[in-house]
């Protein structure tokens, strides 16, 4: 289970692997929707039969080929994934690229073989189409089926175009923003065309009726109900473009960074790189937001606790539903471990000048410490409650051994 679902345990994880097993994950059950899929069109196609009378050849050549083109590439789909997941130098990329090509391919083989399907089934059972009588037109049916995918095919053609310029040499967070602005650009595309379609074909009817009030009553709502969504997500698209995640960007934040004081023999006894305050809050209004008290490492010196946030992969930032900061403390903790050391090594003073969040706990202040499994609680003289998570049991142990020679009152539960 371990090579199958991300571990928030391991204190070795990084957001790349994370990633990688988030779209195996993700293509695991996207092959147990297809097996739904297949369910569901053997009785979709049953119930067209039995109930509208259309011919039970014409049923089982349209339906019996969706079903095969779904199956097959469900499952090379799944397995070239599952590859590339157990590559050690996989990117991302590379995944969304797979889904994406096997995707077309199937939305291209599919319109050739519905294509075939449908000329045949018009030249050889022509008679039986004629003489079937129904409330429409069996031609139709295999136009607008065609048709679709036809669309459908096109579609899945700009998808793939677009994911290629994805720059690999960005950052996870980078890329996650690069693909999230082109999934939104591609909701544009998908749904106001079909609207549009739908809003005239039903205005046309209207007037046809004699409806015009219905028709001006309908345009009125419907047009401003897709203004409003086109603004809205043009908007989105804009908020997401703007925000800054490369290196530079994430060791900025809009929290207030304290002045704290720097003593001369101040030393570092210990670092704990991968906490999470208890209190921190995630808000995003159109998919960009931030994490509060995003502080996610707790630097131990001879004078202080001083809790930090170490300026890792997407920051405090939330993009298109990601909320970085604890998706960090839960599987990245080696990166925030990593970038910790190498900024403390420039010394104490220029590592609180190079983190975009730092505040201190002086230990003449701390009335209590309590230490559970997986949490420790702060508090101090003047009223002050701080909570924080750890995923490492060790990192309990070394709060007590270290601050226990500073701080008297530490209870273990």
């Amino acid at each position: 289970m371990s090579n199958f679902f991300p571990n928030p345990f391991n204190k070795d994880s990084n957001l790349t692997t994370f990633a990688v097993k988030t779209e195996y994950t993700v293509e695991t059950f996207k092959l147990a929707n297809v097996f739904k899929n297949l369910l569901f069109l053997i009785i979709l196609g049953y119930l067209i039969q039995k109930y509208f009378g259309i011919p039970l050849l014409i049923v089982g050549f349209i339906f019996g080929l969706e079903i095969v083109l779904q199956l097959s590439f469900g499952v090379v789909k799944y397995v070239k994934i599952k590859t590339l997941s157990q590559l050690a130098n996989a990117s991302i990329k590379r995944f969304i690229l797979v889904r994406e090509y096997y995707d077309l391919m199937q939305a291209g083989i599919g319109l050739a073989a519905h294509f075939i399907t449908a000329t045949l089934i018009l030249f050889f059972y022509s008679n039986l189409i004629k003489s079937f009588n129904f409330i429409f037109s069996i031609n139709w049916f295999i136009y607008l089926f065609v048709f679709y995918n036809l669309i459908n095919l096109c579609l899945k053609y700009i998808r793939y175009r677009l994911f290629q310029n994805l720059d690999e040499n960005k950052n996870l967070a980078e890329i996650n923003q690069q693909a999230a602005i082109i999934q939104k650009k591609l909701e544009m595309i998908n749904f106001f065309p079909w609207f549009f379609i739908f809003l005239l074909a039903f205005i046309l009817f209207s007037i046809h009726l004699g409806a015009w009030s219905m028709a001006v009553a309908v345009l009125s709502i419907f047009g401003g109900f897709a203004l409003i969504i086109l603004v809205l997500s043009i908007k989105e698209i804009k908020r997401i473009s703007a925000v800054d995640l490369s290196a530079t960007g994430i060791a900025t934040s809009n929290q207030p960074k304290p002045e704290l004081k720097s003593y001369n023999d101040e030393s570092v006894l210990g670092t704990i790189f991968g906490i999470m305050n208890l209190k921190t809050q995630t808000w995003s209004v159109l998919g960009v937001g931030k994490t509060t008290k995003s502080e996610n490492s707790l630097i131990i010196t001879s004078k202080r606790l001083l809790m930090v946030e170490v300026p890792v992969t997407g920051g405090s930032n939330v993009v298109d539903g990601v909320a970085y900061s604890p998706t960090n403390f839960f599987f990245n903790r080696k990166e925030i471990e990593k970038k910790g050391m190498e900024l403390l090594n420039s010394g104490l003073p220029q590592f609180l000048s190079s983190v975009p969040v730092a505040y201190e706990i002086a230990y003449d202040n701390i009335k209590e410490i309590i230490l559970n499994k997986l949490n420790f609680k702060i508090t101090t003289f003047d009223g002050q409650k701080y909570s924080y998570m750890v995923m490492d049991k060790e990192n309990i142990e070394k709060i007590k051994l270290l601050v226990g020679n500073f701080v008297n009152n530490i209870i273990v539960k």
